[in-house]
């Protein structure tokens, strides 16, 4: 099938539509985010699964 869809090699998403199999490339989407955001999301992630480890502990 990747050969059909001219696909040499990666991830790919399949869907039906309309009766017909559609195979395309997955492309990831690039997106422009601050380091600092990226750094207190995991930061708050963290805090997170502490707490949960503490409550089955």
């Amino acid at each position: 099938m990747r050969e059909a869809a001219n696909i040499d090699e990666g991830e790919v998403v399949a869907e039906v539509r309309s009766g017909a199999m559609v195979i395309k490339p997955l492309r990831p989407k690039v997106v422009d985010i601050d380091p600092l955001v990226v750094d207190e999301i995991l930061g708050e992630e963290g805090k997170v699964e502490e707490e949960k480890f503490k409550r089955t502990s």
